[in-house]
């Protein structure tokens, strides 16, 4: 018995270098952007304009790809208690290399989105990403 819980020891322990790897690289950057669907005096931003903007002013900037998710902004305030705001997460993978370029289009967004919805900012969020698109096998 001894000698078969060695042998799969053994076993287990060259199959990771037999199975296919690609490697990762911190050479990129991931980007959120929080959007809220609330002007400043309280009213919705509807469903359409956030498509309107979306499609005209964000993905032709970003025509290789990005992630759209939906979300809820929460906070507190002791004068008017819990607010909740809809609000939408743009999610963006770029190359370092790509840096400068990728944070002159996201100004022109954020900026784009502010002054047309009446918005006070737009949250962003960058972090090191170690990142790998794994293609299919032909």
């Amino acid at each position: 018995m001894r000698r078969q819980t060695f042998a799969l020891l053994g076993l287990l322990s060259v199959l990771p270098a037999c199975a296919p790897r690609e490697a990762a690289s911190y050479d990129w950057v991931q980007t959120e952007l929080f959007f809220g669907l609330t002007r400043l005096d309280h009213s919705p931003i509807s469903d359409g304009e956030w498509q309107n903007f979306l499609n005209g002013k964000v993905t032709p900037r970003f025509s290789a790809g990005l992630t759209v998710l939906p979300a809820e902004g929460r906070y507190y305030s002791a004068e008017h208690g819990l607010y909740r705001e809809p609000s939408r997460v743009i999610l963006l993978m770029y190359p370092k290399s790509q840096a400068a370029e990728t944070n002159r289009k996201i100004h022109e967004i954020v900026q784009a989105y502010i002054r047309e919805f009446d918005q006070d900012s737009v949250l962003r969020a960058d972090s090191p990403q170690a990142a790998t698109l794994i293609v299919r096998e032909k």
